[in-house]
């Protein structure tokens, strides 16, 4: 992606392109050459953007003489703005500092002072680093000694601005609000950022810059930062709400750079970055057949542009898009746009949000939250308490935009935050951030609060659960029609494939009628009609459905004849409803516990039935390993046997004061090992998850 940098150099210095000679090329100019030449040398690099052979060869001159100002200055710069770590260039600036020539000039190959620049450099690196009392110190002596006119003058000024917000926002920071790091399955010493969560909170896609196992990115590496290729990759929670190892989406490309934008919210589509024409666009790939298919132009009119277009978000109900571009006519560096679904199921021009939204700054990453109204976004003008921070206006009913506001500290820093997502509550975020923690030049960070959850009416939850360990239809569909809500259009949505799961925003107080299709809406099998309660701010409905996918049949309770028996000494036996639990776990995962509340349900619906009379409840326990090796068992069988027992005991251990335990018989039926043979692709989580799991059946 564009890093957008305020250290510019001007000069009429000619030279060879860097990409004219190798980095063995590299290494003999700084073995061979003169101090004075390879100044020079890193002055020409530095100009065309090459930073990390530039830092290789101060690296060099500053190894030779360390107390050099200008090899601080430069080296301080490298560090800060090539590998976004501020905190290790401060000492080399701070020596920098010391020693300030007024007519510094960068093409001396004697020169041995620091250009005023570096005052500016350091307010920077202590601003991101929260350090305001210093940073505002070197931002005014930047002031004072520069001259009146830089590029540089406008940026201190909007600095001391945001060192003001930090000022107030660190002094009374928001409450409850807990802002953790990912950690290292998900980050590493490679930036990691963009993230995207799924609406449960049990996926999240991000992009990373690391390298890949298999080396095949190594010859792709951007020579100008050292960083390898952008990639997506998606990491799962497993049974103890662990993320597990992320694995890289198919479509991904080891000499391009993919990252990722936003999910739709049946998780069927993903939105992705791509910069190989024009300045960047956006495009998508769409799940099918169990995995995701090459990227595709999104060719919405006039969304992509000539310029550079760095990010979009579709709300949940899937009629307005939000993207970004810098393209001419918006109020200044990079804006926020919108377009619309027109009722004929086209689109609509973009248009611009207004100076509300927009400033003379940058505006970027828009999120839009589950109740279609709040919009969060980036911005790092004068509202920001330096860099990018979090904001987040409300759209009227008139599509007015009310003044955003900046989310505040702890969830926003000095430094820079952006690409905010959030689950359908709202109670946990996830942002990219680099803070005193991160473990490389970004990290993905989550936010638990309990602040920003603003009014989201009524939720529909739903599970699809297939009979007879079917697969998920993947042309299944879910329609939402609401009935008394005038001309608002309907909207569709896939089961989520890897578990049959599916959420609606539904408003209060309104009746909806949802509908089941086949063939991709093309056939309806099964409608309910269901009303959101009006006294209620925020409402959960939930629905587990089994379906007969061999029938396309909803597979419901039947209804009980309770009227007395008359003239008969045979009583009437009811039926009950079977039921069934299943879990799919991370590789080496044995321990059965119950994050989405799916196995409690599971219990409720067996004490209902006991409680209704029915007499006995045999519960059959069904598990299941992959073929994909394992290192925390003797063996893929064990493993399997170990889950099967573990759920055993789980059941065993919630009955065992039951008044219910006589009545309850649990066994283990089978514990195998299936799935596809191990084909040296570890993470390939969509090809072995399906044959990890344990299953609960009472029939």
């Amino acid at each position: 992606m564009k890093i957008l940098l305020f250290f510019v150099f001007v000069s009429t210095y000619c030279s060879l392109s860097f990409g004219q000679y190798t980095n063995a090329k590299l290494d003999d100019i700084i073995a061979t050459y003169s101090d004075e030449k390879l100044l020079v040398e890193s002055s020409r690099l530095l100009e065309e953007g090459y930073y990390a052979a530039a830092e290789k060869i101060m690296d060099k001159l500053i190894g030779k003489n360390p107390e050099n100002s200008n090899y601080n200055y430069r080296k301080g710069f490298l560090v800060s703005e090539g590998r976004a770590l501020p905190g290790e260039a401060i000492p080399y600036l701070e020596k920098a500092s010391k020693n300030i020539d007024k007519n510094y000039d960068m093409y001396s190959g004697t020169e041995s002072h620091a250009a005023v620049d570096v005052l500016y450099r350091l307010a920077k690196c202590y601003h991101k680093t929260g350090n305001v009392d210093k940073a505002e110190e070197n931002y005014k002596a930047f002031l004072a000694q520069a001259p009146k006119k830089t590029d540089l003058t406008a940026s201190a000024q909007l600095g001391l601005d945001q060192l003001a917000n930090a000022k107030r926002s660190m002094e009374f920071p928001k409450k409850n609000v807990t802002v953790i790091n990912l950690g290292n399955t998900i980050n590493s010493t490679a930036p990691e950022y963009s993230p995207v969560i799924s609406f449960d909170g049990s996926a999240i896609y991000f992009t990373s810059r690391r390298a890949w196992s298999e080396g095949q990115d190594e010859d792709s590496k951007d020579p100008r930062y050292d960083f390898y290729p952008e990639d997506i990759y998606v990491s799962y929670k497993d049974f103890d709400d662990v993320w597990m190892e992320p694995a890289r989406l198919e479509f991904c490309k080891a000499d391009q750079n993919e990252a990722s934008i936003s999910v739709s919210q049946d998780e069927r589509r993903i939105y992705v970055y791509q910069d190989m024409v024009n300045n960047g666009d956006i495009y998508f790939s769409d799940f099918s057949t169990n995995r995701f298919k090459e990227i595709q132009d999104y060719k919405v009119a006039e969304v992509n542009s000539e310029y550079w277009e760095t990010h979009c978000a579709v709300t949940p109900d899937g009629r307005t898009m939000y993207f970004t571009s810098d393209r001419p006519g918006g109020f200044g560096g990079r804006d926020i746009y919108r377009i619309v679904k027109l009722p004929d199921g086209s689109w609509s021009k973009p248009f611009n949000l207004g100076a509300t939204v927009n400033s003379a700054f940058d505006e970027d990453s828009p999120f839009m939250a589950s109740d279609n109204k709040t919009l969060y976004f980036a911005s790092n003008g004068p509202r920001s308490m330096g860099g990018f921070d979090i904001m987040v206006s409300v759209i009227d009913g008139d599509n007015n935009w009310s003044t955003p506001i900046n989310l505040g500290y702890p969830l926003n820093s000095t430094s820079d935050d952006l690409f905010y997502t959030e689950t359908i509550d709202g109670r946990r975020g996830y942002i990219t951030s680099t803070r005193g923690d991160s473990k490389g030049e970004k990290d993905i960070y989550e936010i638990q609060n309990d602040y920003l959850t603003p009014n989201r009416g009524a939720i529909l939850k739903g599970k699809i659960i297939t009979l007879n360990e079917r697969p998920m239809p993947e042309d299944m569909t879910v329609s939402l029609n609401c009935i008394d809500c005038g001309d608002q259009m309907g909207r569709t949505v896939y089961p989520r494939a890897r578990d049959g799961v599916f959420m609606m925003n539904l408003e209060p107080c309104h009746e909806y009628e949802v509908v089941f299709h086949h063939t991709n809406g093309a056939t309806e099998f099964y409608r309910e009609t269901l009303t959101t309660d009006c006294s209620k701010e925020k409402e959960e409905i939930y629905r587990e459905i089994f379906l007969d996918a061999d029938k396309w049949l909803i597979v419901q309770p039947p209804v009980v004849d309770t009227t007395p028996v008359v003239d008969t000494v045979i009583p009437v036996k009811p039926t009950y409803l079977p039921l069934a639990y299943k879990r799919n776990f991370g590789y080496n995962k044995n321990a059965p516990e119950d994050e989405n509340g799916s196995l409690k349900q599971f219990f409720d619906g067996v004490d209902e039935q006991l409680k209704a009379g029915r007499e006995k409840i045999v519960i059959e326990v069904y598990s299941s390993a992959s073929y994909v090796p394992t290192a925390a068992f003797k063996d893929n069988q064990e493993l399997s046997e170990s889950r099967a027992q573990k759920m055993q005991q789980k059941v065993n251990w919630h009955y065992r004061n039951s008044k219910y335990k006589d009545r309850v018989e649990v066994k283990v039926v089978s514990a195998v090992v299936s799935g596809p043979a191990f084909g040296g692709d570890r993470d390939n989580t969509e090809k072995y998850w399906p044959y990890q799991f344990v299953e609960l059946k009472a029939q």
